[in-house]
């Protein structure tokens, strides 16, 4: 559950519900989404691996944790409400759709240290990071940096057009899952296609 202190409104979140083993689920893999801190809680013994957090991480360090826990143990996903995250104002990082330029230099230099941190911790580890899925997984973080990006720099015509494409592309699960109006792997081959890729590979 979501408080936005500015409207005094609750919502549902709108996250999706994942359990398991992730990296073994493509499609869950995928649709893994950056929850609040307040959502979060870790196993002690899984957070020696992941120590110490970049210290250019000035904030979302719970993100950091988030990102690389769910390739050491299955997670789980509780149903019930169990808090409600207070969505205020002065959030340095979350998007309240006000078109904040410093907020959103913010969030391209935070998320450009967690993909150079990600990708070190993943290849250190073990994993491949030539794997279709983590190829994916990736460019859904540079999505999100273009999309901020855009709030910086406006693209062009030919730039967003791209930019869309390659969001339905690679953005599918999560985008399906918010959808209200049908399934997105029905409107749209070139995910579908994707994860086939992935998951035959």
């Amino acid at each position: 559950m979501e408080l936005n202190s500015a409207l005094a409104a609750f919502k549902d979140g709108g996250l999706p519900l994942l359990s398991g083993f992730l990296p073994s689920n493509t499609q869950d893999l995928l649709s893994y989404a950056l929850y609040p801190t307040s959502f979060l809680a870790f196993r002690r013994s899984l957070m020696g691996p992941l120590l110490p957090i970049p210290e250019k991480l000035t904030i979302q360090a719970d993100a950091y944790l988030s990102e690389l826990t769910i390739f050491l143990a299955p997670i789980v996903g509780v149903p019930e409400c169990l808090a409600v995250y207070c969505h205020h104002g002065q959030n340095l990082f979350s998007d309240n759709g006000e078109g904040n330029l410093q907020r959103h230099e913010l969030r391209v230099q935070t998320r450009r240290v967690l993909i150079e941190a990600k990708r070190k911790w993943l290849g250190e580890h073990g994993y491949d990071l030539r794997r279709c899925d983590l190829q994916m997984l990736f460019r859904q973080m540079e999505m999100s940096q273009e999309q901020d990006q855009f709030i910086i720099s406006p693209p062009g015509r030919i730039r967003t057009s791209r930019h869309l494409l390659a969001l339905a592309q690679f953005y599918g699960p999560q985008l399906t899952w918010r959808a209200s109006n049908g399934d997105l792997y029905q409107r749209c081959g070139l995910t579908r296609c994707r994860l086939q890729e992935c998951t035959s590979a």
